[in-house]
């Protein structure tokens, strides 16, 4: 749910994104669709009326603009490289660089540099001990890591080409190997300054 009163839906009968109106939160209202209707989407982060979108098997983060929702509009796409299947993605603070993750064994977390939508690259990469990064959230130039076995991590990428693990806890630490077990989400947003583990 974004602060214009809208949630952004993924993966709902194959349309990709559903918009919902909560307007009347007692009663949600259908807003419409987007996205890659060829293949689902994962995950969906919006802010400031953009949505990253990441789009699963379709192996591609798609960057929309929805300031004006009857008439989105896809500004950039991301393809992974060697077809990564595409997870999650957040932008850093100030939107230059999106942060995306594959949630597959030895692929990395890219710091794609998207201050130009015309010329994306990757800045910058990291990956943890076990090799399997789940999700990513952005707070502050740090990078808030559900890391699967090895648990939470947070690594600065205040210098992109150049992430620097500043902090860890083991959520798991009876198994700190590369299976798809241990910390699935790190939340950084409490007001508290709790991180939260899922």
């Amino acid at each position: 749910v974004d602060d214009s009163g809208y949630a952004f839906i993924e993966h709902h009968s194959g349309d990709n994104i559903h918009i919902a109106d909560l307007s009347d939160p007692s009663n949600p209202s259908y807003g419409g669709s987007f996205g890659n209707m060829a293949q689902y989407c994962h995950d969906i982060y919006t802010r400031n009326n953009i949505a990253y979108v990441s789009e699963g098997w379709a192996y591609q983060f798609g960057i929309y603009d929805i300031s004006d929702l009857n008439a989105i509009t896809q500004l950039a796409t991301i393809s992974t490289p060697d077809m990564g299947y595409a997870h999650n993605a957040w932008p850093n603070d100030a939107g230059t660089h999106l942060i995306t993750t594959e949630e597959t064994v030895d692929k990395t977390i890219k710091i794609w540099d998207i201050s130009n939508l015309n010329d994306i690259y990757v800045a910058g990469e990291y990956l943890g001990e076990n090799a399997l990064a789940h999700n990513v959230h952005v707070k502050n130039d740090l990078v808030y890591i559900s890391h699967y076995s090895v648990g939470i991590k947070i690594i600065d990428v205040f210098d992109p080409s150049d992430p620097i693990e500043v902090a860890a806890y083991d959520t798991y630490p009876q198994d700190n190997g590369s299976g798809y077990v241990g910390c699935w989400g790190a939340y950084p947003f409490a007001s508290s300054n709790m991180i939260y583990a899922s």
